[in-house]
């Protein structure tokens, strides 16, 4: 991951000037506004409450939350990183059009998986057409818009290639339950179901047992227009 020090320097010193002393994980500046639960923390754990985002798998949780960040603070610094996650590399590789990576990728984590990172980069970016950030139109932002075009143009393309379904032996049995006729379709069903995952972890209305039974939503329109807008 990326990372970038601060602190004062110190002169000399041998290696041991470098150890680090300690390192923790910042919280996300921008939670979710409906926040993913694992179905784990849900079962298991209702008398002391679900913790959100725990147990989840950094692939249902990276179109929701920004890669994570670390500090570590070391004898004369303090240094902070920045995670790489699967997603940000595999767009590198979309924009570099690194074929050979993008095969790894295949290889690695799998056919489904990979197109529902190509769906979720494409639903980003008509969403970023539909509420751009500004109407001024800058060398900056033009760069980045030639650059999202291209990872997007590349991930449509990939998504729509043929590739062989043995490739991904992890979803196969899942295919052959639900009868799928290819992985695109799979990949379109986990797609949704990771959108929806919020509306799935609890129930839509809240049954207040102490107030002679009454009935309220669990969530504001704000927050199912979120949920909603990618479908």
């Amino acid at each position: 991951g990326s990372s970038s020090a601060r602190g004062g320097g110190g002169g000399g010193g041998g290696r041991h000037d470098n150890l680090i002393l300690a390192m923790c994980q910042v919280p996300p500046r921008h939670l979710p506004s409906v926040l993913l639960f694992s179905s784990k923390e849900l079962h298991n754990k209702p008398s002391a409450g679900a913790k959100p985002l725990v147990g989840l798998s950094q692939f249902a949780l990276q179109h929701v939350l920004p890669a994570p960040e670390f500090l570590c603070l070391r004898k004369h610094c303090l240094v902070a990183y920045r995670l790489r996650r699967t997603i940000d590399i595999f767009k590198e590789c979309l924009l570099h059009r690194n074929h050979a990576r993008i095969l790894h990728f295949v290889n690695s984590i799998g056919l489904i998986e990979c197109e529902v990172m190509c769906l979720f980069i494409l639903l980003a970016a008509a969403d970023t057409e539909q509420h751009p950030s500004s109407t001024t139109t800058t060398t900056a932002t033009t760069s980045t818009s030639t650059t999202t075009s291209v990872i997007r143009s590349e991930a449509l393309s990939l998504f729509q290639t043929e590739v062989s379904q043995h490739s991904d032996q992890l979803y196969q049995d899942l295919m052959l339950r639900l009868n799928c006729p290819c992985s695109k379709l799979l990949s379109i069903y986990l797609c949704v179901s990771r959108i929806l995952r919020p509306l799935w972890s609890h129930t839509i209305c809240v049954v207040d047992v102490a107030h002679n039974h009454l009935i309220s939503a669990r969530y504001s329109l704000e927050q199912l227009l979120a949920v909603a807008t990618p479908l």
